[in-house]
Formats: structure tokens, C-alpha cells, sequence
């Protein structure tokens, strides 16, 4: 086959696998609901027509580049990119984990470890850094300073923080906030 034409099949068949995992089948619907009320945190669902990982699947498993080093580049593109619809496929599954390792490969116990480590050093120091009065009173002067008639109030909630527009509120999560104070003492 052809290589330039094996290397325009492969990028067509990246952007469909692209869109698939940006485009959300319910945006409009989602974006609505978020104009409607601005602390709703919106749910996006993706498209897994099985039809359309087939077809892009079996296009890929047709492909056959020349032999030589540009051959073995568009044969490892292949591979990866049927991995990955393998993946986007397998969303909330079981084997999504297995075609993400065959795709990126698995990590060492050695870099598992170091980023733990960072990620619990990055999460102690934000709490420390950051208590409750502390993140309200932030909040409070960036509003003061830039002379808007803001309320912050402290509220149970998914996300760390919310704005409602129309009622002039920022909402602080309080079990967010809960837990800085606690990691202050």
C-alpha cells in the first residue's frame, strides 16, 4: 500500500478517534442547563457506537504500510491508534485499563511511587497553605478590591467552589474547607 495514502488514512481515522473524546453527545442539552443555573455542574456523555469503533478498527486492521523505516513508523501509528479506539470503546470497563497499558505502556513501581509522593507533598502543602478563613477572606478581598458586591458562602457540594451570577455568591465547599482547618492544627 501506498504510504503517503496509509499516512492520510491514519491522520483522518486520529481526528474521528479525537472527536469522539471531545465532543460530548449532549452538550447542547448540558449548556442549558448550565445557563439555567449557573452552580449545576454539568454531565457530559460520549458517544460508544460500537458501529463507529468497527468500522474505524477494521479500516485500521487493512492497512498495510511498505516495509522499511517509515513502514514500521505508520505500522506502530496503527497500533497505537487501534488500541486507543479499543480504549475510548471500553469507557467505564474492565479492559479500558488493559488497552490503555497495551497504548502507553504500564508505569514502574519506581515512577508509581515518586508520583504518589508528589501528589500527597502538592496535596499537604495546598492545605496547609490554605485554611478555611483563610480561602473565604482571599475570596472577600479579590471581590472588595475589584468593587463587587460579592457574598462567599460556605455550602456541601461536589465541586470545590461555585459562582452564581445572579445571586451575587460564591459558594465554598465546606468539607473542602473543613479539611484545611483540620490539616492546620
Amino acid at each position: 500500500m501506498i504510504l503517503k495514502k496509509v499516512d492520510r488514512d491514519l491522520a483522518v481515522i486520529h481526528g474521528k478517534l479525537k472527536i469522539g473524546i471531545l465532543q460530548p453527545i449532549n452538550a447542547n442539552e448540558e449548556k442549558l442547563k448550565v445557563f439555567k443555573d449557573n452552580c449545576y455542574n454539568p454531565k457530559f456523555n460520549y458517544s460508544t457506537n460500537r458501529k463507529d469503533y468497527d468500522k474505524i478498527e477494521k479500516l485500521l486492521l487493512s492497512l498495510k504500510p511498505v516495509d522499511g523505516i517509515y513502514g514500521k513508523l505508520l505500522k506502530e501509528k496503527i497500533k497505537e491508534l487501534y488500541y486507543f479506539s479499543k480504549m475510548l470503546r471500553s469507557r467505564g470497563k474492565k479492559e479500558f485499563t488493559a488497552y490503555s497499558i497495551k497504548k502507553y505502556g504500564k508505569p514502574s513501581q519506581e515512577l508509581v511511587k515518586e508520583a504518589n509522593r508528589i501528589l500527597k507533598r502538592d496535596e499537604e502543602e495546598v492545605w496547609r497553605k490554605y485554611s478555611r478563613i483563610s480561602m473565604t477572606k482571599k475570596f472577600m478581598d479579590e471581590f472588595n478590591l475589584n468593587h463587587l458586591n460579592w457574598k462567599v458562602e460556605e455550602k456541601e457540594m461536589v465541586s470545590g467552589a461555585a459562582f452564581n451570577t445572579k445571586n451575587k455568591k460564591m459558594y465554598n465547599d465546606i468539607l473542602l474547607s473543613l479539611k484545611a482547618e483540620v490539616s492546620q492544627r
